[in-house]
């Protein structure tokens, strides 16, 4: 997802009610009683007016036997017919999803059909707000897509919307007008045009979050590139508007020099049976998994603006770094609550970092991630309520980075935290995580006990201090302004010297290297979390 500093928008848009908040957030009986394996969507869109005509038939495992299953899908969308085990079915609409009685045994795969229409609501402020995005291009002609994070896949067609549950694959046939081009994730399996329509295929085979899932109706032009990664040979294909031709090939010559980069740090694209591509979109960007979003008119930083004042962020383009980036934390390591949610974003924030660590130097990457610093607001928790369906404060961008920056410098050994990122996609290869999973293991694959570390920045908004206090030529240190038992080490510098000390919330002596007041100071690449306050008693 994009990051913070007009995320505010988002959050005022599509706030839900508590009610509603806690119904789409809960992993209850209709939910958690059965595991989507399988969706194959039909859709017929309209180059104009939005209406959407589908089936979605999906298959599925039941997890226990039961005689009523949720699907979502949000209104004004409506469900016209349900067809299970040969035979038409009735239906019922709740306030917030549609409740569908069927009669299963544990263990057994089924497949449920189902006829839909409707029109999504318009997405006002794309891609923050989830829609319908029915816009055209410079030339007047139709462009259409969706945009769909923060309100999810049911904006537009039925599903299983909860994080914790991906199908297993799916395919997304697209009938449009024969003068678009219909691109969607994975691989074209099937095209042709059949009177004034045109019909577009495309295969999913690995498991994906429904938010991911998004028709793309435009004139499309393509273009084809190869990229020889830690897997063979990748597929690179980049859809653009036919007059962006040159631009686009001249702009994303930056994807190969990205996918490189990241191979080395995270090992290898999660999603080599699906290929790569970028779609252009008539909104910013979206990590849309194998079709990410792209809307940041060919040219570098984001939409021309270096987030982190550094210099650096105007080197690279931020949507093909950052939300090609969501494809190994998000699209491959998935949360199953979006009160984790930052697990995706701050990874992700800090692989602009390692990237630019990679390309132009370590000092390069220190810059830009303590110029990102500025943007945190502490406002509010990283980590808010699990169950309701929130969304904890945008910090999980700049502070999520900082506090990952934190961790590495901490471990002060860069490849072992290159096999830490590593291990970590190789451990949740397209599987479901938590937070908690991924602290846990941080700690158990380092030997180092970060979890107080994680519980200060993720579950607090207090900043420790890092009080110094002298008596005479004797210096005590300690944390201070945090929670009970904290404990973080840091390195200490006094000219060009240093050490590394390990202070507690209990004051201790510190064993500098020089009693020297004014020339002991922190690493200023440390995490921006600790500050130092000198007390001169």
């Amino acid at each position: 997802m994009l990051q913070v500093f007009v995320f505010t928008i988002a959050f005022n848009l599509v706030a839900q009610t508590r009610e509603s908040d806690a119904v789409l957030g809960a992993l209850d009986s209709h939910r958690s009683s059965w595991n989507a394996l399988f969706y194959n969507l039909k859709t017929r869109m309209s180059d104009s007016s939005g209406v959407i005509y589908g089936t979605q038939e999906i298959t599925f495992k039941a997890l226990e036997s039961f005689d009523s299953m949720r699907i979502d899908l949000q209104s004004p969308m409506h469900i016209n017919w349900v067809v299970f085990q040969d035979r038409r079915i009735p239906w019922v609409r709740t306030k917030f999803f549609f409740k569908i009685p069927v009669s299963t045994i544990k263990d057994s795969i089924y497949v449920i059909k189902m006829g839909f229409n409707g029109k999504p609501p318009k997405a006002k402020y794309p891609p923050w707000d989830g829609g319908l995005v029915n816009s055209q291009d410079a030339q007047g002609r139709p462009w259409v897509s969706i945009a769909c994070q923060g309100m999810a896949g049911r904006v537009w067609f039925p599903c299983k919307d909860h994080m914790s549950d991906e199908p297993d694959s799916m395919q997304l046939t697209l009938i449009i007008p024969k003068q678009l081009k219909g691109i969607s994730n994975g691989r074209l399996v099937h095209s042709e045009i059949n009177g004034d329509s045109a019909v577009y295929s495309w295969k999913v085979r690995s498991p994906i979050n429904n938010y991911n899932i998004i028709p793309n109706l435009g004139s499309y032009v393509q273009i084809k590139d190869t990229f020889l990664g830690k897997e063979g040979v990748l597929d690179l294909n980049y859809w653009v508007l036919d007059y962006d031709l040159l631009r686009a090939q001249e702009q994303f010559k930056q994807v190969p020099v990205m996918l490189r980069h990241f191979e080395y740090w995270l090992g290898p694209y999660p999603f080599y049976e699906d290929g790569y591509k970028l779609v252009q979109a008539p909104h910013l960007g979206m990590e849309h998994q194998s079709a990410v979003a792209y809307g940041n008119h060919f040219q570098n930083g984001y939409l021309g603006r270096d987030l982190s004042s550094s210099g650096w962020g105007n080197q690279w383009d931020f949507i093909i770094i950052h939300e090609s980036g969501h494809e190994w934390f998000g699209n491959n390591v998935t949360t199953a609550d979006l009160a984790d949610m930052w697990v995706h974003e701050g990874f992700t924030n800090y692989l602009e970092t390692l990237f630019t660590t990679r390309e132009f130097g370590v000092e390069a990457g220190n810059d830009y991630v303590i110029g990102t610093r500025k943007l945190i607001r502490n406002n509010k928790t990283i980590i808010p309520p699990y169950g309701v369906n929130q969304e904890g404060s945008g910090d999980m961008y700049y502070k999520g980075g900082n506090l990952i920056h934190l961790i590495r410098t901490i471990m002060n050994d860069d490849e072992q935290f290159r096999r830490l990122l590593r291990k970590i996609q190789q451990n949740w290869y397209h599987r479901i995580t938590t937070s908690a999973e991924i602290e846990e293991y941080i700690s158990r694959q380092t030997g180092i006990n970060f979890a107080p570390v994680f519980d200060q920045y993720l579950r607090t908004v207090q900043i420790p201090q890092l009080q110094i206090r002298w008596n005479h030529d004797q210096a005590f240190v300690r944390w201070s302004d945090c929670l009970p038992g904290f404990e973080m080490s840091v390195k200490l510098l006094q000219g060009n010297d240093s050490i590394w000390i390990h202070p507690t919330t209990a004051w201790s002596p510190l064993p500098v290297i020089k009693q020297d007041r004014k020339s002991t100071r922190l690493n200023s690449s440390h995490g921006y979390i600790s500050y130092a306050v000198f007390c001169l008693k």
